[in-house]
């Protein structure tokens, strides 16, 4: 494991910073941790269980494989410090995969705060990885747009994310398709680095449609009124050519699905969506 300099390990800890991990330095370490994605190295040695003659490729976990190399303290509780863990490693890991390489293992050490909260004090990897990428990690500037016909179509709840700016405009399509364009290019120019539209629609969805054929962000619609009048789905469905219009029934899987598309991108996004996917296999 290769410990990082001063400027590597001051790009990091901003980083992390930015996305609501906390870090400490000139601290002493409370544990050591481990996270692994791969099975290579010491770790395939010592569980060679995960060495296949079938395949070269390493064996990878689909729930974070996560160790502890010195005594827990009493004082800090276990899953603190994974979750904690868990959190680095997969925001370092979108990171890593943005810029087109994946991230093998890291090895974390955690203190204290004077506010007696845990936090990251060093990040460690094997292969340099993170020393020669970490200048060029960034958190970029996108958008979810919640895109209503009307203020009596409700809004799905969500947490707060890095990088992710909210935007709530209720513009009818049917309408108002004048007014619909210009905010569409408004959006497009405050966000070049892009976003997803979510259409929050019932009866005639026109929204969704109309936007899917002239953005090239993504647009998911929710068809809003489908419990109690389901025919008023197949105004989501059936596009003409040139329409990519997608649909939705369910607000929370559309939400989930712009953070799948938004976290390809974005370091913050890929973490939150990971974590929650990993946590199906405790």
């Amino acid at each position: 494991m290769i410990t990082h300099s001063p400027q590597t390990t001051q790009s990091l800890f901003d980083f992390l910073e930015q996305i609501g991990i906390p870090t400490v330095s000139k601290t002493e370490t409370v544990v050591e941790v481990t996270v692994c994605r791969y099975a290579t190295g010491s770790y395939l040695e010592n569980h060679p269980e995960f060495r296949s003659e079938l395949s070269n490729l390493p064996h990878r976990f689909h729930r974070l494989c996560v160790a502890y190399s010195k005594s827990l303290p009493q004082n800090i509780e276990l899953q603190q410090m994974e979750e904690l863990a868990r959190k680095t490693f997969l925001v370092i890991e979108g990171a890593c995969i943005n810029l087109g390489y994946p991230l093998t293992a890291l090895k974390l050490q955690l203190g204290i705060t004077r506010e007696g909260n845990l936090a990251v004090s060093e990040v460690i990897d094997n292969d340099a990885l993170v020393e020669q990428l970490a200048s060029q990690f960034r958190i970029p500037k996108q958008t979810l747009v919640f895109w209503r016909g009307s203020e009596s179509d409700k809004l799905p709840e969500m947490d707060t994310l890095a990088g992710l700016t909210i935007e709530r405009p209720v513009i009818s399509a049917h309408k108002k398709p004048t007014y619909a364009m210009e905010e569409l290019e408004r959006l497009h120019t405050i966000y070049p680095e892009g976003g997803v539209i979510i259409a929050l629609v019932g009866m005639s969805n026109g929204l969704g449609p109309i936007l899917s054929a002239r953005t090239d962000w993504p647009v998911i619609s929710v068809c809003t009124t489908a419990n109690e009048h389901p025919e008023d789905v197949w105004s989501n469905l059936r596009m003409p050519s040139d329409v990519p219009n997608l649909t939705v029934l369910s607000a929370k899987n559309a939400l989930l699905a712009a953070f799948d598309i938004l976290g390809q991108k974005n370091p913050a996004i890929y973490a939150y969506r990971r974590l929650a996917i990993e946590e199906l296999d405790k």
